[in-house]
């Protein structure tokens, strides 16, 4: 069986799109941020592979010439073999599922061999659609709450640090970035915090900020402000090209209330 060492795993994800950006920092892309946090967590939790990211904005052609894909995210196996002993050097990999079945680790297979990530994505299932309904049209704030609500429930009665228990999963991957987006963009456009009521999901967003996994893939706010201005309904607050980079992480006090301090 092939050591970590002996592995070694490209990403491809997009670069920011503000003025200014030191050219390590990803994009606002949620789906890349998605993939990167994915492979972060079998990198470096999991010890399955070397791992590391690449700011593009089209695919290397001589890497994917036999595919129909041309924008990243995609993931390219430079060198290494699958657990099974499969050689995998040279293959691309334009699925996050495909690749992840490969490696067989607990929390990082898709619903069809884990049903528990099934149950976790129907928690947040319309929360990112609601979102982006209400940057459109405000009078879809009702669903948005809603869609909160329903994450909210999930979480208390989980009572855990995430959504399948105290480590990041694959879902929690795919989570993540949306509602950091929601968190950012709502307010940005809409004036829109997410209320206090759903203190579960304060605490999920604070577990979360405090992962490596995310500290290693946050895009600036601005990128993400950025991103969503043709599809909200009214300008942000701020000219997300024209202001200092900032990389919010805030949460109110009430999310450290009534819990233990972290290790």
């Amino acid at each position: 069986m092939a050591s970590k060492s002996d592995t070694v795993v490209k990403l491809f994800i997009k670069p920011s799109t503000v003025k200014n950006t030191p050219n390590t920092i990803p994009g606002a892309c949620p789906i890349c941020q998605e993939w990167f946090m994915a492979l972060y967590c079998l990198s470096k939790d999991f010890q399955k592979f070397e791992f590391t990211a690449e700011l593009v904005t089209e695919l290397p052609s001589t890497d994917w010439i036999k595919t129909s894909l041309s924008k990243p995210p995609g993931i390219l196996i430079l060198k290494g073999t699958a657990p099974n002993d499969d050689d995998l050097t040279g293959l691309v990999y334009d699925s996050l599922d495909v690749f992840l079945e490969i490696w067989e680790c607990q929390g990082f297979l898709p619903p069809k061999r884990c049903p528990e990530q099934g149950v976790a994505e129907k928690a947040f299932l319309n929360l990112y659609g609601n979102f982006n309904a209400f940057l459109r049209d405000s009078s879809k704030e009702t669903s948005l709450l809603k869609a909160l609500n329903t994450l909210n429930k999930y979480l208390e009665e989980k009572q855990t640090k995430f959504l399948l228990g105290d480590h990041l999963s694959y879902a929690d991957c795919t989570l993540i970035p949306k509602l950091h987006h929601l968190k950012i963009a709502a307010e940005a456009y809409k004036g829109f915090t997410i209320p206090l009521d759903y203190i579960y999901v304060w605490r999920y967003l604070k577990n979360a900020y405090k992962t490596s996994a995310f500290d290693e893939s946050q895009p600036f706010d601005e990128d993400i402000v950025f991103m969503y201005q043709h599809k909200a309904s009214c300008p942000a607050k701020f000219n997300p090209q024209c202001r200092d980079l900032h990389q919010t992480k805030t949460v109110p006090k009430e999310a450290y209330e009534g819990e233990a301090d972290d290790e």
